[in-house]
């Protein structure tokens, strides 16, 4: 019983660490996997997306509504990016994934899949 207590508290314990994160990184359009991977969200004419649409994105999206059904919700997710770059997500609070240039500036150079 110990055991389950201390696995349900690590859980807990890391999704209000990882929704934290993300609400830190969202002002600068990034998530955690993003910041690591070097690339950002924006809207496709380069403005900022915000932290409402990006958490939006991150929690209610992908995580709430996209793992009810998780195998569909993924293959889905992978045949649109296939298909034209872009899963749904990111068409509902219409976004781009960019990746950041190599260079000191934060300017982006292309588009990332």
């Amino acid at each position: 019983m110990a055991c389950l207590v201390d696995l349900v508290l690590f859980a807990l314990l890391f999704a209000v660490g990882w929704i934290l994160l993300t609400w830190v990184l969202a002002s600068r359009g990034q998530t955690p996997g993003k910041a690591l991977t070097r690339t950002f969200v924006t809207r496709p004419d380069g403005a900022p997306l915000g932290t409402g649409s990006l958490m939006l994105r991150e929690l209610v999206l992908k995580m709430i509504v996209g793992p009810l059904p998780f195998e569909l919700s993924t293959l889905a997710g992978a045949i649109q990016v296939w298909s034209n770059g872009s899963p749904w997500w990111d068409r509902v609070v219409g976004s781009v994934v960019l990746e950041r240039s190599g260079a000191a500036s934060d300017e982006p150079v292309s588009r990332a899949g």
